[in-house]
C-alpha cells in the first residue's frame, strides 16, 4: 500500500519537490521600496524567505522517499509528517497562514500608498516606488508558488498518515487543508486585484538645468532676437520699417560686426523699438547665440548676472542725430537713431544649430522576435531623431532582460550647400562596398522653422499587439492645413501570448492623426498657449505642469525680457523614460511639460502592455490544476 502511494506522489507532486522559485533582484527591490511606505510591512520580506526555507526544507524527507522508498525509515518520516500537520510553530499550515499575512499586508501597504499618491507627478518623478504589472506577476508567482507547494505537501502528508492507518488526525487535516485552500485563493485574490491597479505609465522625468546636451537639446537657430543701430542701416530710420526686410548693418558699426541678421541670410520680422538714449550689448560665447544680456535706458533684458559682469567685452552705442533731407524739401532735419530689436529668422546654419528633424524609422529586429521597450531623442549634427531600446518577447508578453539594448541607428552626416543651408546624407558599408543615399527635405527629414508645431498624441495599437517601430513624421492635415506640423507615426505586429511569438503577418502601420480620427472622428486638437515664454532651464523645478492627450504646441523664440529671443521653445528631451525593468509597449505619446513663463519640454511617455488577460489564464490553470 505504501509502495503504490509513492508513485502516486511521484507522478503528481514531483513538481512540487523540486520547482523551487525565487524573487528576482528587481522584484525584491522594488517591494522592498514598497514596504518602507508602511513600517508595520518592513520585515514582509524576511518573512517571506523564511517561510520558503521552511517549505523547501519540509520537502527533504519526501524526496528521499520518492528517490529510494526501500531506504527510507517510515516512522522518522511519520513523526516527519505529524508535525507539519499539527498546526503548530514552524508547521507548513503556520506557513499557509503566515503567507496569508504577507499578501494581506501588501494589498493594505499599496493601498495606503495609493491614497498618499493622488497626483501622477509623484509616481513618476518623486521618490515613490513604481510597481508594474511584472513586478505583481513575479511577486504572486513565487508566493504562490511557495503556497501551492505547501498545499501539496499537506495534502500528501495526510494521504501518507492516511495510509499508515492514523485515521484520527482525518479531520484536523480536512481543516488544514481548507484553510491551505482559503490561503492560497485570497493570494490569487490579491494578485488579481493588484494587478489591474498597478502603473502601465512609462516617462522620464527631467528638471536638470545644469547638464546640457545629457538631458535635453535645445532648438536653436530658426529664429533669434537681433538687436541693431537704425541709423547704421541704410532702409530707413524707424525700427518698424524693417519688417520682412534685410537689415544691411555695416560691418563697421559696433553693434553689427559679425552678428548681423543679413550675413546670416536672414529676414527681420516683428521689429519694435528697444532703446531711444543708449544701448550695451554682452555677447554670447555660445556660438549659436548672440548675445547674454543688453542693458538700455537703465532697463537689463536677458540674464542679469551677465549684464553686471559679462564674461566678454560689451558692445556699447550712444545716442545721436543724422542729418536728413525730406524729400521734396532742402531743409535738413536733425534725426535721432533708435535701437531696434527684430525676429531674425535665418536661414544660414551657424556652429551648434540644431535645426533638423528626422523621419527615419526607428525599428526593432522582428527576426529575431524583438519588439520596442523605451525610445528615447537623440540630436547628432544638428538633426534629431528617435532611437529605440529593444529586447526579445516572452510568453506572456514579458521581456528576456539579458537581450534589452538600445540600438543606434545609421546617423546622418551634414554637408553644406551653396547658400550655406545644410543637407544630409547616409553612407552605408556593405562589405568593402559602400554607397550614400542623399535624404530628402520633407520626406526624410524637415527643418526647423518658426511656426513648425507638434502633435501631443497617443497612439494605442490594438490588442495582442505589440510596438516594433516609431518614426516622426509630417502631419496629416485632413482638412486642418499644417504644412509644418509633426506627428507620431507606429508599427504594431501581432503576437502569441502563449508562445511570444510574433506574427509573421505584415505590420500594421498608423499616423497620430489616423489615429485620432478612428477614435473621435476629428483631429481637432487644443493648441497649448505657451505665452511668452522663458526657457525651461530657467525653471526647473517648476515645470510639473503636463500636456493632455490631443493637445498641439507651437515652437517659438523665448522672450525679450528674460531670455532676447535667443532659444527656441520647448526644448527636447533626450533621456530614456524611467523604467527599471524593461516591457513591451502598447501606447506611445508624445507630450509637453512646462509651467507658466516657461517653454518646458518635450518628452515622450509610454504604456506598457497589458498582461492581466494572460495571467488571468495563468491563474485560471494553476486553480482547476491544484484546487
Amino acid at each position: 500500500m505504501i509502495q503504490s502511494i509513492i508513485y502516486e506522489f511521484r507522478d503528481q507532486h514531483k513538481w512540487a519537490s523540486y520547482d523551487n522559485k525565487i524573487l528576482d533582484n528587481d522584484t525584491r527591490n522594488i517591494f522592498n521600496e514598497v514596504y518602507k511606505f508602511n513600517k508595520d510591512s518592513e520585515d514582509l520580506m524576511d518573512l517571506l524567505d523564511k517561510i520558503s526555507d521552511r517549505i523547501e526544507k519540509s520537502w527533504i524527507p519526501f524526496n528521499e522517499l520518492l528517490k529510494s522508498p526501500d531506504n527510507v525509515s517510515y516512522s522518522e518520516l511519520e513523526k516527519h509528517f505529524k508535525v507539519v500537520l499539527s498546526g503548530g510553530a514552524g508547521s507548513l499550515v503556520e506557513s499557509m497562514i503566515e503567507i496569508e499575512k504577507i499578501a494581506i499586508k501588501t494589498y493594505d501597504t499599496l493601498y495606503s500608498m495609493d491614497r498618499l499618491i493622488e497626483d501622477t507627478e509623484s509616481h513618476f518623478c518623486g521618490n515613490y516606488p513604481i510597481l508594474r504589472q511584472q513586478h505583481v506577476i513575479q511577486f504572486f508567482d513565487v508566493v504562490s508558488n511557495k503556497a501551492f507547494k505547501a498545499y501539496n505537501f499537506i495534502i500528501s502528508a495526510d494521504k501518507f498518515m492516511e495510509r499508515r492507518g492514523k485515521v484520527s488526525s482525518f479531520y484536523e487535516t480536512y481543516l488544514l487543508v481548507n484553510r491551505a485552500r482559503f490561503s492560497l485563493q485570497y493570494s490569487v485574490e490579491f494578485a488579481r486585484h493588484i494587478i489591474h491597479h498597478v502603473s502601465r505609465n512609462i516617462r522620464s522625468c527631467n528638471r536638470d538645468a545644469d547638464i546640457k546636451d545629457k538631458t535635453y537639446v535645445e532648438l536653436t537657430g530658426p529664429s533669434q532676437g537681433f538687436i541693431f543701430d537704425s541709423l547704421a542701416v541704410l532702409q530707413g530710420i524707424s525700427c518698424k520699417a524693417f519688417n520682412g526686410k534685410y537689415d544691411h548693418c555695416k560691418p563697421n558699426d559696433p553693434l553689427c560686426l559679425s552678428h548681423t541678421c543679413s550675413a546670416d541670410g536672414g529676414v527681420l520680422k516683428n521689429c519694435e523699438q528697444i532703446s531711444k538714449k543708449s544701448m550695451a550689448l554682452c555677447l554670447s560665447e555660445d556660438p549659436s547665440k548672440r548675445y547674454l544680456s543688453a542693458v538700455s535706458d537703465l532697463k537689463i533684458y536677458g540674464n542679469q548676472s551677465a549684464a553686471k559682469h559679462c564674461p566678454l567685452n560689451y558692445m556699447r552705442r550712444q545716442k545721436k542725430w543724422k542729418m536728413v533731407r525730406p524729400v521734396g524739401l532742402s531743409e535738413l532735419n536733425l534725426i535721432p537713431n533708435e535701437f531696434c530689436y527684430c525676429n531674425c529668422e535665418r536661414k544660414k546654419w551657424k556652429q551648434g544649430d540644431v535645426r533638423s528633424i528626422s523621419f527615419n524609422w526607428a525599428l526593432a529586429d522582428t527576426e529575431s522576435n524583438r519588439v520596442i521597450t523605451n525610445l528615447r531623442f537623440e540630436e547628432k549634427n544638428g538633426m534629431i531623431s528617435l532611437v529605440p531600446q529593444t529586447g526579445v518577447l516572452l510568453p506572456g508578453g514579458l521581456i528576456d532582460q539579458k537581450t534589452v539594448e538600445w540600438t543606434r541607428t545609421y546617423s546622418p552626416e551634414p554637408v553644406f550647400k551653396n547658400d550655406n543651408l545644410v543637407a544630409y546624407y547616409h553612407r552605408f558599408q556593405e562589405g568593402k562596398e559602400s554607397s550614400t543615399s542623399y535624404m530628402e527635405v520633407d520626406h526624410d527629414f524637415m527643418y526647423i522653422s518658426s511656426g513648425l508645431s507638434i502633435n501631443l498624441d497617443d497612439i494605442t495599437v490594438p490588442r495582442s499587439h505589440v510596438i516594433v517601430g516609431v518614426r516622426l513624421n509630417k502631419a496629416e492635415s485632413r482638412g486642418n492645413v499644417n504644412d509644418k506640423g509633426i506627428e507620431l507615426s507606429v508599427k504594431s505586429m501581432q503576437f502569441d501570448p502563449n508562445s511570444g511569438e510574433l506574427s509573421r503577418t505584415r505590420k500594421l502601420h498608423i499616423g497620430a492623426t489616423d489615429f485620432m480620427l478612428n477614435q473621435f472622428q476629428h483631429a481637432k486638437r487644443q493648441v497649448i498657449n505657451l505665452g511668452d515664454p522663458n526657457t525651461p532651464i530657467s525653471k526647473p523645478s517648476k515645470n510639473t505642469d503636463i500636456s493632455v492627450p490631443y493637445q498641439r504646441v507651437e515652437f517659438r523664440q523665448t522672450n525679450k525680457n528674460d531670455d532676447l529671443g535667443q532659444s527656441f521653445v520647448p526644448f527636447i528631451d533626450i533621456r530614456g523614460a524611467k523604467t527599471n525593468v524593461a516591457m513591451p509597449l502598447s501606447t506611445i505619446s508624445l507630450y509637453h511639460r512646462g509651467c507658466a513663463e516657461s517653454g518646458g519640454f518635450i518628452a515622450l511617455k509610454f504604456q506598457s502592455l497589458d498582461i492581466a488577460d494572460y495571467f488571468e489564464r495563468v491563474i485560471n490553470n494553476n486553480l482547476s490544476r491544484y484546487i
